[in-house]
């Protein structure tokens, strides 16, 4: 059962494949200042027990699926420096047990409800 996943500071690329969906009891996924490319999947919403995201400094690009509201469990969320645009959806405020939000990057667009 793997609950902790750090990927960070290598020289790992691609996609997040969306089959991430299966680790069902990941609680910590780092991935920062990797070299990831293309969108957050939308089965990224499916890791109901995740404390910890960092998918920061990376080459992420696209929306934010309204399924990262279903992170209700995560407690930090670290998205900077990637290329995500467009709308913050309504649904981050699902996430009621975030201590720490990191969204500093440009693109994005739309209020911000806390």
């Amino acid at each position: 059962m793997l609950t902790v996943l750090r990927l960070g500071m290598n020289g790992i690329s691609g996609q997040i494949p969306t089959c991430i969906r299966s680790l069902v009891d990941l609680v910590a996924i780092s991935t920062e200042g990797c070299q990831l490319s293309g969108i957050i999947p939308a089965s990224i919403g499916e890791l109901k027990k995740l404390e910890f995201l960092d998918l920061g400094n990376n080459q992420l690009s696209g929306h934010l699926p309204s399924s990262i509201g279903n992170l209700t469990q995560v407690s930090h969320m670290d998205l900077s420096r990637n290329s995500v645009e467009g709308k913050v959806p309504s649904s981050i405020g699902n996430c009621t047990n975030l201590q720490a939000l990191n969204f500093s990057f440009k693109n994005l667009s739309g209020r911000m409800l806390l």
